[in-house]
């Protein structure tokens, strides 16, 4: 980022603290249970997604998929927060997962956000997260968001539950 810009990496990380400080962005940390790799691994994502329309490639299908998967962090900070859960990123070298929901350090929640899954490739990825998240966190609610997709699938035991986003960002959260 700071080479994108011509300033160095210490005035970047200045300027993004800036915009969190301004509730401009928010930052999701990597799930750990070292304090170390929370701080240092952090993803970023705007508070709103109007700001960031000013692309040539704004209404692309990866621009839409990256505006979902923002909306979705927005909801999960929202829906969370007052139940004192946090969120969270995870990511190996072998699958990824765009959101962990942990309580008390113990994972409560796997969610995918894709905006399509119409081609193999893309559905066996995002399932393929969920699935080894699943097994390595002892998470049995695993959810896969989408643009219109609404199925239950199982994949070696575990269920994956694909829900619209629409469906998703108006069912009320637990403890709500």
């Amino acid at each position: 980022m700071a080479s994108l810009f011509g300033i160095s990496n210490h005035t970047a990380e200045k300027y993004f603290g800036y915009l969190k400080e301004a509730f401009l962005f928010v930052g999701v940390s990597k799930f750990s249970y070292k304090a170390i790799e929370r701080v240092r691994n952090e993803k970023c994502y705007v508070v709103d997604v109007a700001m960031a329309s000013e692309r040539n490639d704004t209404f692309s299908l990866e621009n839409l998929g990256w505006r979902l998967e923002n909306v979705v962090c927005i909801e999960l900070l929202r829906r969370y927060h007052h139940q004192y859960a946090e969120v969270f990123y995870y990511k190996e070298k072998t699958f990824e997962v765009d959101f962990l929901v942990a309580k008390n350090g113990v994972v409560k929640e796997l969610i995918q956000v894709s905006y399509q899954i119409s081609t193999e490739k893309t559905r066996r990825r995002e399932i393929k997260g969920l699935v080894q998240g699943a097994k390595k966190f002892n998470c049995r609610k695993l959810t896969l968001i989408t643009f219109s997709t609404e199925e239950r699938t199982e994949k070696d035991g575990e269920i994956v539950n694909m829900v619209p986003a629409t469906k998703w960002l108006t069912q009320r959260g637990e403890g709500e």
